[in-house]
C-alpha cells in the first residue's frame, strides 16, 4: 500500500487542481504534471500544497510555456523546482536562466547548416537511407545550442536539407 503522509491530503491537492483548471484548459496536461513532478517536490521536501507557495495560476503558467514550445518538458521540470525555491513566476526565470527554447528558424537553420558541414559521412549514411543517423545531428545541433534548440524543428530542418522532404 502507499504511504501517505498525514499532511498531504488529497482534498488540498484537488482544490489546487481545481484552481489550475479555470488558468488551464487541459486538465489531463495538469493532472500529468500534478501526479508526476509536482507530487515529486512533495514528497521530496515533505511539504504539503498550501506551504509549498506555488500559486495554481504560477503552475499553470509553466505548464503553458512547455506547451507552447518556449521550454521543452525536462527544462519544465528544472523552472519547477526553481518557481518552488526562489518564489518567482515561470516567466522570470526563464528569462534570468536564459532557458527559453530557440525555435526561431533562421538561427536554427543557421546551426543545423554548420553541423552538416561538420559532419559529412553522416550526411552520406542518412541520404544513403540511413535515417537513424539523424540522431546524431539532432544531438550535435542540441549541444551546439546548449540544449537550448527546439528538437523537433531541428529535425524538420535536418529532413528538407538532406532528404528534400
Amino acid at each position: 500500500t502507499d504511504v501517505v503522509m498525514p499532511e498531504m491530503t488529497g482534498s488540498e491537492l484537488a482544490g489546487f487542481f481545481e484552481e489550475s483548471a479555470k488558468h488551464f484548459p487541459s486538465m489531463k496536461k495538469i493532472s500529468n504534471w500534478i501526479i508526476g513532478p509536482l507530487q515529486q517536490e512533495l514528497n521530496s521536501r515533505r511539504v504539503s500544497i498550501k506551504t509549498l507557495g506555488l500559486t495554481p495560476k504560477n503552475f499553470t503558467d509553466l505548464i503553458r510555456k512547455v506547451e507552447d514550445g518556449v521550454i521543452s518538458n525536462l527544462v519544465g521540470k528544472d523552472v519547477l523546482i526553481m518557481m518552488i525555491d526562489q518564489g518567482k513566476a515561470a516567466d522570470t526565470i526563464i528569462a534570468a536562466q536564459g532557458l527559453a527554447q530557440i525555435s526561431d528558424d533562421a538561427t536554427l537553420e543557421k546551426a543545423v547548416d554548420e553541423i552538416i558541414a561538420a559532419n559529412q559521412t553522416i550526411v552520406d549514411q542518412i541520404k544513403q537511407g540511413k535515417e537513424n543517423a539523424m540522431g546524431f545531428l539532432i544531438g550535435q545541433t542540441m549541444k551546439k545550442t546548449q540544449g537550448k534548440a527546439n528538437p523537433k524543428k531541428v529535425g524538420d530542418i535536418i529532413k528538407r536539407r538532406l532528404l528534400n522532404a
